[in-house]
């Protein structure tokens, strides 16, 4: 194990969040009231906490879970476009 390593492993271990708590946090991101400006700034800045934690996950599962963040009436318009960047998503919301 590297130093690196071995510094992650005590972080992860002594932290007073675990991954399930910024699993949970990230899960409940919504648009609510917030504009989508607003919205995409919150889940972008959580979204980097997750990759460091989760690197596998690619970016179509983080679009998928940007659009259902979205407010009902932007997310039903733009689920059937199937947008392939979290870009192309923001656009579409805007």
């Amino acid at each position: 194990m590297t130093w690196k390593q071995f510094g992650a492993e005590v972080v992860k271990r002594f932290s007073d969040n675990g991954s399930y708590d910024l699993t949970k946090k990230f899960n409940s991101v919504k648009q609510a009231n917030s504009t989508v400006s607003e919205y995409t700034k919150t889940f972008e800045d959580l979204m980097a906490d997750v990759q460091e934690e989760n690197p596998e996950l690619g970016e179509s599962w983080f679009v998928r879970c940007y659009v259902n963040g979205l407010r009902e009436g932007i997310k039903f318009q733009i689920r059937p476009l199937r947008p392939q960047t979290l870009t192309d998503a923001y656009w579409l919301a805007k």
